[in-house]
């Protein structure tokens, strides 16, 4: 995953405008324990909260030790900024300092992101009205002597994430997002990416950009295949090619590419990147509710066809308001005509 990272970047990534390029392995453990609020019932139990309380800690150092090395910048650029994912995230907002925090497009995300600021700085102003300073708990003298105690001080500065909302920030999107507070937004405009488009030819290729739907449970495997086959009849044996998502398992597109007769095309950048540095710009791009489609929409305008196959709500495992307003967003697109699957 680490070497795919790697290649990802370099090839997206123009050194002489960095001073360095530095990777970093940091991967999280996933559990269906949450320790915080239910206790370790039993040895078991109490060892798996051990393990992930030293691997936390673990992370914790090796951030807190990256900050100290960066110091001051001008412009600190963080993707994901979501209050209950990727955490350390907010924790070098909270641990770099900085003049400018500016937030890059991690897909629709970005859209869970700016709610979550909303209510966010709404917290942050009531605050500030009624001259609200963050008091840490204090602990009579008995008290702090107690395991409770110690061990909540220990775990507060030395194995949590600092996850506190910085004063202000700066969105880089393509999203017309509606901000609140202090947070601004700078819209990208992809000036470049559409320079370099003009010189492209047209096949007539047909992209349908996957998701990892069944892996991160917004899908069962049954109802994927029954809508990747609807899909496929609807373009009735055009040049369809599947670009699987980069966290999508290998066992899920095989099912599409052998059970289902599609073929596959593995990019290592981003979509769109591909593209728009290809020798040639696909005849239509479709997909459920990727992201891509609206940076798509941006970069190709009507110059591509651009598909979006809306999902049915009950077939749909979690999340279903925030995938309702994604086709929302879609609908409201000049340039992303929705479909909706039965």
């Amino acid at each position: 995953m680490l070497f795919r990272s790697i290649l990802f970047f370099y090839k997206v990534i123009d050194k002489k405008y960095w001073d360095s390029i530095r990777f970093s392995n940091f991967f999280y453990y996933f559990s269906k324990y949450d320790f915080s609020k239910n206790r370790p019932k039993n040895i078991s139990e109490r060892l798996i909260e051990l393990y992930l309380t030293f691997d936390q800690l673990r992370k914790r150092k090796f951030i807190d030790n990256l900050c100290k090395s960066i110091g001051f910048v001008e412009n600190l650029f963080l993707g994901n900024y979501l209050i209950d994912y990727d955490l350390h995230m907010r924790h070098i907002a909270n641990h770099v300092q900085y003049k400018s925090l500016f937030l890059i497009d991690v897909g629709t995300d970005t859209l869970r992101i700016n709610r979550q600021r909303i209510n966010e700085n709404l917290t942050i102003s009531s605050r500030s009205q009624k001259n609200f300073t963050h008091v840490e708990k204090k602990y009579t003298y008995l008290e702090s002597f107690s395991i409770v105690a110690i061990k909540n001080k220990i775990t507060s500065s030395l194995v949590e994430w600092d996850k506190n909302g910085v004063d202000k920030l700066t969105y880089f999107t393509c999203y017309p997002l509606r901000v609140n507070g202090k947070d601004q937004i700078v819209n990208n405009s992809y000036t470049y990416s559409k320079s370099l488009i003009k010189k492209l030819s047209r096949s007539q290729d047909i992209f349908f950009l996957g998701q990892p739907l069944v892996d991160q449970g917004y899908l069962n495997l049954e109802s994927l295949i029954i809508y990747i086959k609807n899909i496929k009849n609807y373009f009735n044996g055009s040049s369809l090619i599947y670009v699987p998502h980069p966290r999508e398992s290998k066992k899920y597109v095989k099912v599409i590419q052998n059970d289902i007769g599609i073929k596959i095309k593995k990019n290592i950048a981003p979509f769109e990147y591909e593209i728009v540095f290809g020798n040639s710009q696909p005849k239509c791009i479709a997909a459920f509710f990727t992201s891509a489609l609206e940076t798509c929409a941006a970069i190709f305008g009507d110059t591509i066809e651009l598909l979006s196959f809306q999902l049915p709500q009950d077939c749909l495992l979690k999340d279903k308001d925030t995938i309702k307003k994604i086709y929302e967003n879609f609908n409201s697109n000049n340039n992303i005509k929705v479909i909706a699957l039965i």
